[in-house]
């Protein structure tokens, strides 16, 4: 048993130095310590959209729904990728609907170093599409973004304000752009169109808009948007169009 847990610590320890984990800290830390955060948490999709060490290639990780509660593990979340992830083009954190999150602290751990964003207090970032939303505890904010780009100096940069997703709107005809193929989830969706959208790593790919639909993307794919003409979109009742960095 010492043998198993000697290998399995050993395993957690390198990790980090192979990869990179992007944290997610929803916990405040007051006059009396560290504290759970009513409503800190969201239902809605939340991306990590970023690129591996030497822009090798643009890599995305989403999860439907960050739920907090008393439990301190349950308070954090980690998105993890497989190779280090290059500064020089920084982390987009972007959410999707206005069930909005706040986060106390952004950490980046790519190899052997860590950049954290913010300090473990009760000032953090709102994340939402709806810029005026608040929280029942006394955490505080600067107002609410739906995008936050994370740079390689240790700053958080503000870059969008509102829509990120349109429910019940699609792209028709010569207004679609490729489709990436079949998709069980969003989240499978997104890493295709960031890959589209950032081809060698040059951010000229026209899929900064993505149809996706959450009953019948497994059969009709995941399809890009023209960027030029995302203003013809149009209702459908079972596609929505979500917006990448």
């Amino acid at each position: 048993m010492l043998v198993v847990l000697a290998v399995a610590s050993l395993t957690l320890l390198l990790a980090p130095s192979q990869g990179a984990i992007v944290h997610l800290d929803l916990e405040a830390n007051g006059f009396w310590g560290e504290y759970e955060v009513q409503d800190a948490g969201t239902s809605n999709w939340v991306c990590i959209y970023a690129t591996e060490k030497d822009g090798k290639a643009p890599v995305a990780k989403c999860r439907n729904g960050l739920v907090t509660n008393s439990h301190k593990w349950k308070r954090a979340w980690d998105f993890n990728f497989p190779e280090k992830l290059d500064p020089n083009y920084g982390t987009y954190v972007v959410i999707y609907g206005s069930n909005a999150i706040w986060v106390d602290m952004f950490k980046v751990y790519s190899g052997w170093s860590t950049t954290e964003f913010g300090q473990h207090n009760e000032i953090g970032w709102c994340m939402s599409a709806d810029e005026n939303d608040e929280f029942s505890d006394g955490v505080s904010h600067t107002g609410c973004d739906s995008m936050i780009k994370l740079t390689e100096v240790g700053g958080a940069d503000k870059i969008h304000k509102g829509t990120t997703v349109w429910s019940n709107r699609s792209c028709e005809g010569s207004n679609q752009g490729e489709n990436l193929g079949l998709v069980s989830d969003f989240g499978e969706c997104a890493s295709l169109a960031w890959k589209k959208r950032n081809n060698d790593g040059n951010n000229d790919g026209d899929c900064k808009y993505v149809m996706y639909s959450p009953s019948y993307s497994y059969s009709w794919g995941c399809r890009c948007c023209k960027e030029s003409k995302i203003g013809n979109k149009q209702y459908h009742s079972l596609w929505n169009i979500y917006k990448l960095p």
